[in-house]
């Protein structure tokens, strides 16, 4: 009889691998490059930056793009709803109370 091996627990701790010396992540590149339509704001909700694939899926030009701002692509009464999630995640502290991620939901702390 062959010996099994014992099998980890469903949750066991993966080791870490050590990272390549060579392996960069560009982060520009990543998002720039992604199938899935992105883009990137400042505080008050004008677009600053987006992905060429937003532009396919939108119909968008490079100047409509520009112009927009995250508050006028949300139907009116979905308003209330984003101005309650950008102002978790502007109140989040990362690693508050033991957390290093926001929970569910986007965000952390009360507005």
């Amino acid at each position: 009889d062959a010996a099994v091996p014992p099998v980890p627990p469903p949750h066991a701790k993966k080791k870490k691998r050590p990272r390549s010396s060579t392996f960069h992540l560009d982060y520009r590149e990543v998002f720039h490059k992604s199938n899935v339509p992105q883009l990137v704001a400042s505080l008050n909700g004008r677009v600053v930056t987006w992905n060429d694939f937003l532009l396919s899926a939108t119909g968008m030009s490079p100047r409509e793009a520009g112009n927009l701002t995250v508050f006028g692509m949300v139907e009116s009464d979905q308003l209330s709803d984003l101005y309650a999630m950008v102002s978790k995640a502007l109140a989040y502290r990362p690693g508050g109370a033991g957390r290093s991620s926001p929970p569910p939901g986007g965000g952390g702390g009360s507005a």
